[in-house]
């Protein structure tokens, strides 16, 4: 089986530096202009489905892989970014203000921490999981899972092992590709993509 996860490209709340899940930011003109070099750098794949989180920022991506390829996409309310109850859609400026030390806790995804207002970590951890434990017993194939960064930390996380400290060696910035190959219990990174800068390279030429 293959995996290919995608975090959406830059979104508004991205752009402005807040700290967000759930609120349902649309993209940027970046952003968008990503989507075109996500579709075409995944060109060469063979894709049997289309997964996305319904927040608009990934559906957009997966609408246009889906378009490009005939395929219809399926919504999964489990590929949804973590909510982050009362410091939802707050800068993060104001966040550091409001907890201190603890920011990273915060913002983190596997400390163990019950977010006011909105989901604890264990929880959202749990129903990204189920989601891919579900899809791994299914039919071995080529999918395609536009989501969000917490989310491809997740997966990361239950799959290959990668903890807190390991994660921060990767760069997932917005529009980021990732391919996986899972064969029985062996998981092997193909690549690591980012369009996040291409845009811009494109825009001087």
């Amino acid at each position: 089986m293959e995996l290919i996860l995608i975090r959406h490209g830059e979104s508004e709340g991205n752009a402005k530096g807040h700290v967000y899940g759930h609120t349902d930011y649309p993209m940027t003109k970046k952003g968008m202009k990503q989507v075109p070099i996500i579709v075409n750098m995944i060109n060469r794949y063979r894709i049997n489905k289309v997964y996305a989180s319904p927040l608009i920022r990934a559906k957009v991506v997966a609408e246009a892989i889906g378009l490009d390829r005939n395929i219809s996409i399926i919504l999964d309310d489990r590929l949804k970014e973590i909510n982050f109850g009362k410091y939802e859609d707050m800068p993060r400026e104001k966040v550091v203000e409001l907890v201190g030390d603890k920011y990273n806790e915060i913002i983190g995804f596997f400390d163990h921490v019950a977010l006011p207002g909105g989901e604890h970590q264990d929880d959202f951890l749990t129903r990204v999981n189920d989601f891919i434990d579900e899809l791994l017993a299914g039919d071995d194939g080529t999918y395609v899972l536009a989501g969000h960064f917490g989310v491809i930390k997740a997966i990361l996380n239950h799959l290959m092992g990668y903890d807190k400290k390991a994660l921060r060696q990767f760069a997932i910035k917005p529009g980021a590709i990732i391919k996986l190959t899972i064969n029985k219990d062996k998981v092997r990174m193909d690549e690591l993509i980012q369009t996040f800068d291409s845009v811009d390279r494109i825009s001087l030429l």
